[in-house]
């Protein structure tokens, strides 16, 4: 909390001086000059900084929360009988793990096998030289590890936060199976139905609901593998747990968000812009003005709209431009974005939050760059955990273990007519 309220006070500190800046210009009745210029897209470029980091430090917290809870008073007391706290537990395990990795189970000391034995989980399966998962191993995958995949993944977009409770996280129709079989979602569009007065004695008429069904399968994809040196496991200054966390995490987390944002739907997951419906055509091709955003907004049905998981979608590039908007008279000019100030209330455009998804389209001719809608009617389905496995043998005349990370998901957009897109002009 103390780190977030550092973020948020010079979040507020930059965005003050932006302000302060365009009201001199204003007020002098000029544009801003180079040296101006270069400090604005300087505080733009700490502002983005500022947020990510932000965004960041929320889910951490959230996952930790959540691992936090999911371990439990029980397993806690029954797997720490020397009184360690889970940190400690935690990162003891973690360090044997990896020793246990690069010098199998016949070259680690009898204190880290004792620690693997009795560290975070049950041991699973005997063979030193197994494939390793959350689930099935010799030694299940540290939580710190896990906790870092999922974090690394989380960086590269909104559509691949997995077990955290930020507000962006809860935009999303999140579901975890525990296997990968077909599953027929029913959907329905009932915005155009309602309810009708009715006289005495009169027999009620019958209106179906336009039910239907939209498949949601599931896709495997894989970080392909990572090369590690066994030179590393001896160098005391590498921390190779998180190393080999981040790789993992990046390349899943790149490739899934891209999927889930633009798939065509056709043998992949199908993209949450791919399945949104058109609610405006902006008149240039690389630009964007404030009534072409509120134009998008108006074009959403009003049953979709004041809910918890309405929100506006785009890449940083474009939340560049719009902050570059601005709005109201000569005397009082104002940017169109606001940003937060406060934990736990999201920065707004047009009074309405924003998601920054930079697998999204940059404006150009006939991208489509913007997004507003109700999110929860994107289905994002992951099969279990990420399949983690490594191998001390197949690159041995290098020395090196191999790493591999496999998941298994899809994407589906429920109802077309509750998510709009903005499209640039197509010349």
């Amino acid at each position: 909390m103390k780190r977030l309220k550092e973020l948020r006070e010079r979040l507020r500190s930059t965005y003050t001086q932006m302000q302060d800046s365009l009201k001199t210009a204003k007020d002098e009745k000029r544009d801003l000059n180079p040296e101006e210029l270069t400090k604005f897209d300087k505080w733009e470029e700490e502002i983005r900084s500022l947020e990510k980091q932000i965004q960041v430090e929320e889910n951490m917290e959230a996952i930790e929360e959540r691992m936090a809870a999911e371990r439990g008073e029980r397993q806690e007391q029954s797997a720490n009988p020397s009184g360690q706290n889970q940190e400690e537990r935690s990162s003891k395990y973690a360090t044997a793990y990896t020793s246990y990795i690069f010098n199998g189970l016949a070259g680690i000391t009898q204190e880290e096998r004792a620690i693997l034995n009795a560290g975070e989980f049950e041991k699973r399966g005997t063979d030193p030289q197994s494939k390793v998962t959350a689930n099935l191993g010799a030694y299940t995958v540290p939580q710190t590890w896990m906790a870092d995949i999922y974090r690394s993944m989380a960086y590269y977009g909104p559509m691949v936060r997995i077990g955290t409770s930020t507000p962006a996280e809860r935009l999303f129709n999140v579901m975890v199976t525990a296997d990968g079989n077909i599953i027929n979602w029913p959907k329905s569009d009932t915005t155009t139905q309602k309810g009708i007065l009715i006289a005495e004695n009169t027999a009620r008429t019958v209106e179906d609901i336009p039910f239907s069904t939209t498949p949601i399968t599931s896709y495997g994809i894989t970080s392909k593998m990572v090369l590690v040196p066994h030179e590393l496991s001896r160098d005391s200054a590498a921390n190779i747990e998180a190393f080999v966390a981040e790789v993992l995490g990046d390349r899943l987390g790149r490739g899934m968000n891209d999927y889930l944002t633009t798939g065509t739907g056709s043998s992949q997951p199908q993209g949450v812009v791919t399945g949104s419906s058109l609610g405006k055509t902006a008149a240039l091709v690389a630009a964007v003005t404030r009534s072409e955003i509120v134009d998008l907004i108006g074009s959403l049905d009003w049953a979709y709209h004041n809910r918890p998981t309405t929100a506006l979608m785009f890449n940083q590039n474009t939340l560049t431009a719009i902050r570059k908007i601005s709005v109201g008279g000569s005397n009082d000019l104002n940017p169109l974005w606001q940003p937060s100030m406060r934990d736990g209330v999201p920065s707004l455009i047009e009074g309405v939050p924003y998601v920054i998804n930079n697998s999204m389209a940059d404006m150009g001719a006939a991208n489509k760059f913007m997004l507003f809608g109700d999110m929860s009617k994107f289905i994002t389905r992951f099969v279990g955990a990420p399949l983690i496995r490594f191998s001390t043998e197949r690159y041995f005349e290098f020395n090196q273990v191999a790493w591999v990370a496999d998941w298994f998901f899809d994407g589906r957009v429920q109802d077309s007519a509750a998510i709009k897109h903005l499209i640039s002009a197509a010349s």
